[in-house]
Formats: structure tokens, sequence, C-alpha cells
């Protein structure tokens, strides 16, 4: 497994850290991280640099794995702000999987977002590590079999030496060697 840095968006309306990641077969843009602090008003601005980013993402070709706090209340389906942002995730072909409150005080505010080619199982949202709770979920990794290496072997005791030493002196191993 390993990471580098894959999107450097500049934006005013919200926080993030993006890698990409590859395990195994399985290549996914990995965004931990996103905050969009409560204590900002959800702009007109927040959904054009989301969608910016969005738009950034898509050229890498690859699963998505958003999670983050969003502070939109996406349980609510007369809110307008959680309307546009479903209508986005939509429109860039992502789903996002949390049903239930996150913070203390209620409301879905904290979101695990994919691209709808990516599974999301075992989807928990837990006890509360602060004023909002630890979401936990498992993501299908494909990984190549295993294939051994192919190994010779010799039978050491029917090694001819005098031939083994020919081969040995003609070989580009000992070639430098005066």
């Amino acid at each position: 497994m390993y990471y580098i840095n894959c999107i450097y968006c500049i934006v005013k309306t919200f926080q993030y850290l993006c890698h990409y990641t590859v395990v195994g077969d399985s290549r996914i843009v990995l965004l931990a991280g996103i905050y969009r602090p409560s204590s900002q008003a959800l702009s007109a601005l927040f959904f054009d640099e989301f969608t910016a980013f969005f738009e950034q993402l898509a050229t890498y070709r690859s699963s998505m794995v958003m999670c983050g706090d969003f502070s939109v209340h996406v349980d609510q389906t007369d809110d307008v702000h959680a309307v546009r942002l479903l209508q986005l995730l939509w429109m860039f072909g992502c789903l996002q999987h949390v049903a239930e409150p996150t913070p203390r005080a209620g409301h879905t505010l904290d979101l695990i977002i994919t691209g709808t080619d990516t599974d999301v199982s075992n989807l928990c949202v837990d006890d509360f590590i602060s004023d909002h709770s630890l979401i936990q979920f498992t993501l299908p990794v494909k990984t190549s079999p295993s294939v051994p290496p192919l190994l010779g072997c010799r039978s050491w005791r029917r090694l001819v030496h005098d031939a083994f030493a020919v081969d040995l002196a003609t070989s580009r191993l000992c070639a430098c060697v005066n």
C-alpha cells in the first residue's frame, strides 16, 4: 500500500486532505478529513468549490471514498442545502451512506460518500468520541491471488564439478576477474 498527494484545490469554504491510495488491485482516491465549519453559513460559494473539487476527482477515474463533517443536515429532506448537496452527489455518480444522527445534538452531518461502484458494508455509527460519533465501515479490496515465484532446483548429488567449473569460468560473472 502506498500514498501520494493527489488533489490541490484552493477552497475557502471547507478543508480537506486528499491521498491516492493503492491496495492490491484497488485504486481509491481517499479523501479523509473533509471539514466544513458549521460556524460558516452555507453559501453558493461552497457548492461552487465543492463542484470544482469533484471535477478534479473525476480526472482520476478511480474509486472514491470521502469521509467528513459537512455540517449539512442531509437527514432533512426539506432543507434546501441538503437537497442541493445530495443532487450534487447524484450528478457525480456518488452515494451518501450514513442514515442516522452523528453528533450528540442530532441530525446527519458526518458523511461517508462513495461512487456508486464502491460497496460499503458494516457501516456503524458508534460511540461518541467527542460531540460527534465514530463512524466505522468496511470497503472491499480486490487483491491478486499470490503466485509463488518459480524456482529452479538442482540435485547437488548429480553435479558434475568439472563441467560446473568450466561453465562458471566462461560466464559473464567471471569475465571481469583477471
